[in-house]
């Protein structure tokens, strides 16, 4: 863990082992992280809270809505 924010498409370029993705990620950022990579899973941290150390259930269902991805 290198607490470096990196510009995503230098994950998607470089990246070919399946990572924990994290760092402020929101649901909204998972689709294009899915879309072109393959992660672990994703670290949701403080993007899912209303308010500090207070979760969300909203920003919390979208969030796990968007890492599952699309179902087959």
């Amino acid at each position: 863990m290198t607490g470096l924010r990196r510009d995503k498409e230098v994950w998607y370029k470089k990246c070919s082992i399946r990572l924990f993705i994290s760092g402020d990620i929101i649901a909204e950022d998972i689709k294009s992280f899915l879309d072109k990579t393959s992660p672990y899973g994703f670290e949701a941290g403080a993007s899912v809270e209303r308010l500090p150390k207070g979760k969300d259930c909203d920003k919390m269902s979208a969030f796990i809505k968007a890492a599952r991805g699309p179902r087959v």
